[in-house]
């Protein structure tokens, strides 16, 4: 039986927040579980592997705002750990 929307989980991967990005988010959170990392400052802490495995292993879903390098580590976990992924070019 397919989840409902409310509890289908999405990790939402970002690198700096603007209007666009805002708007997404938004809309994404009227309608499913949405947990955020900001890999702004993912160059100065080398922790935030930790975390992006910790929140991709949560997530039912990962999307990702540009396909960027750190793009590249979300997509990997992802499919790791046989989780869907979703990039927005921008």
């Amino acid at each position: 039986m397919p989840k409902k929307e409310e509890e289908i989980r999405i990790l939402f991967v970002y690198r700096g927040i603007s209007a666009w990005i805002n708007i997404d988010l938004n809309i994404l959170k009227r309608h499913f579980d949405v947990r955020r990392i900001s890999l702004r400052t993912y160059r100065r802490n080398p922790f935030i592997f930790f975390k992006l495995i910790k929140g991709v292993l949560w997530a039912d879903l990962v999307f990702s705002w540009f396909a960027e390098t750190n793009a590249f580590f979300v997509v990997l976990f992802s499919k790791i750990f046989r989780k869907k992924s979703v990039i927005v070019a921008g």
